[in-house]
């Protein structure tokens, strides 16, 4: 394959006419070793043209596999039917998309990255990437009956949550929906492995930069395509067979040494279904007076606003599950310090933080430690999060456990103002409702937009319910609210409870009743058990009690005592 990409590189072109294989080249391109070259691949050539069709080999490439991405491929193989790593990006806009200039720009962005019409093949065991020929996937148009907001975002989130078949692809799909009033909703779905967050921002930019081109009457030309992934593949390889990779190797191994292998959260009460459940997503929004808090709370501190809520979740976490050792992973883009900062691919890594407590602790320390194991954790980012699984010999449920609590720090205005042309009327707006779901259990994205910040937190229906994903988002919001107004004070002595809460804590609390004086309690328990004898009086376990029985075995056992001469004043053990 290599050696085809070559030849389309240098301009070289094949053709099949039946048992014929007939070659067009430049003056002076086709050298005796390429001829030569030429007739001993000549029967795989032959396979893979299809008949009387000049191909242009440069069409045909194929891509090996990031350590990342054969991750990826390997979780899909598991759960083929699975959308977690579907990443849909969705654009709404009120006066209307051009269809035909729209489907040419997306025609356009796939010639200028070949990656996005890639599929997974495998060869003699080994998975890679394969772009077969030169067919493109084309622009779907649904029309959508009436306006029902409601409905389109419901019918928006189904779309994007279709599986992809990674064998046969194709792994992106572009999607119209017009509405009889004109309006207009983009939804563009690649799957993660050939794609990641600031591979979003590059293919959106460009798009919309050949829209808004084709829209003028300009015609955009793909001057070469984008085709550097291997090149990326490459690197890495040569990075881990490094001394630098070893020390990469050597670090994480230290610092993930006896890992817990979960962290240990309360039951939930009215979650639905297995761990295998979908997943879903709760939001708070900070409002203007503690977003401002917080980032002057950044200035003051010289802690990135990032670094401020990993702390504060790390500190929910621990208080939440009661453990001292924990791990959150958190996504870096792993682009080689911007060496390959306008490729496509999937670059993004996920790196273990793991926080410990260590008795009383003011939160300013706390936020110290959490800054240090952030930027730690950053300067060791290229190596992969699979080989750390790996050469921690985790497998299964245990390594899904042990990274099964996320935390990303996400910035939209970024996005739009990278994404969205300004000054050309253009008015396509993203539709924030859809993201991609979460892939791990549970998960806390912050999204910075102007100058508020919103808590996304996603969960998997399986292990937690929405209930408990409200009341988490609410306790974050006040060890936020609690931690930049007094940082001094020990991270165990913040309130947790909201102050509805408290006014519940207080209203269960409240059990005083009056009582006949001239009563003895235990005059008392008799009545209740007479009154109620089947109602439960005492559980411990998977054992209860009623009223009635545990009254009989008083009485049974007040007897047998009075029978060996215990009376009043007397102890016993």
């Amino acid at each position: 394959m290599e050696f085809l990409g070559s030849l389309g590189a240098a301009g070289i072109k094949l053709a099949r006419e039946h048992d014929q294989l007939h070659c067009y080249a430049p003056q002076g391109a086709l050298t005796e070793e390429i001829r030569q070259k030429i007739a001993s691949l000549r029967p795989q050539i032959m396979a893979l043209l299809p008949d009387g069709k000049v191909h242009a080999l440069q069409q045909v490439r194929s891509y090996p596999l990031s350590v990342g991405q054969k991750g990826l491929y390997v979780l899909h193989q598991l759960d083929p039917e699975a959308s977690a790593y579907n990443v849909p990006l969705c654009f709404t806009s009120r006066r209307g998309i051009d269809r035909e200039h729209l489907a040419h720009a997306w025609e356009l962005l796939q010639k200028r990255y070949p990656i996005l019409q890639a599929r997974l093949v495998e060869e003699d065991g080994v998975a890679l990437l394969r772009r077969d020929g030169e067919a493109l996937n084309e622009l779907l148009t649904h029309p959508v009956p009436a306006r029902d907001p409601a409905g389109l975002l419901a019918f928006l989130r189904e779309r994007a949550q279709l599986p992809f078949d990674l064998r046969h692809g194709p792994l992106a799909r572009a999607e119209l929906f017009t509405q009889p009033d004109g309006a207009a909703t983009l939804l563009i779905t690649i799957h993660h492995i050939v794609v990641d967050g600031v591979s979003s921002v590059i293919l959106l930019k460009q798009l919309f930069g050949d829209y808004l081109a084709l829209c003028a009457g300009a015609t955009p030309q793909v001057a070469h395509a984008k085709d550097g992934w291997s090149d990326f593949v490459a690197w890495e390889d040569a990075l881990l067979a490094s001394p630098e990779g070893q020390a990469h190797a050597a670090y994480w191994q230290g610092q993930l040494e006896g890992a817990p292998p979960a962290l240990d959260f309360p039951p939930v009460a009215g979650a639905a279904g297995g761990p295998d459940a979908g997943s879903a997503k709760q939001v708070l929004a900070l409002d203007a007076s503690l977003s401002q808090r917080i980032r002057d709370f950044s200035r003051s501190q010289g802690t990135p606003l990032s670094a401020i809520f990993l702390a504060a979740y790390q500190l929910l976490l621990h208080r939440y599950s009661g453990q001292d050792d924990i791990v959150v992973t958190m996504p870096v883009m792993g682009r080689a310090g911007g060496r390959f900062h306008d490729e496509v691919g999937y670059f993004v890594n996920m790196v273990p933080l793991r926080s410990r407590y260590r008795g009383v602790q003011a939160f300013s320390g706390w936020l110290q430690d959490s800054q240090r194991i952030m930027m730690d954790a950053l300067y060791h980012s290229a190596y992969p999060l699979p080989l750390i699984v790996n050469h921690l010999k985790l497998t299964g449920a245990n390594a899904h456990n042990v990274f099964g609590i996320s935390y990303a720090y996400q910035n939209v205005l970024q996005l739009q103002a990278a994404t969205m042309p300004g000054g050309q009327g253009f008015d396509v707006e993203m539709v924030d409702a859809i993201s991609q779901e979460g892939a791990s259990d549970l998960g806390l994205e912050i999204f910075e937009d102007r100058e508020l910040f919103s808590l996304h937190l996603k969960f998997k229906e399986g292990l937690f319910s929405a209930q408990m994903a409200a009341r988490m988002l609410a306790h974050m919001r006040l060890l936020l609210e609690s931690a930049i107004a007094d940082p001094a004070c020990q991270v165990q002595q913040y309130p947790l409870l909201t102050a509805a809460e408290l006014q519940r804590l207080a209203a269960f609390n409240n059990t005083a009743a009056v009582y006949d004086e001239s009563v003895c309690i235990h005059e008392l328990f008799a009545r209740q058990a007479a009154r109620a004898p089947h109602r439960p009086a005492l559980a411990y376990q998977d054992t209860e009690l009623s009223y009635g029985e545990l009254h009989a075995r008083c009485s049974t056992l007040a007897a047998w005592l009075q029978a060996r001469g215990t009376g009043a004043d007397s102890l016993v053990g």
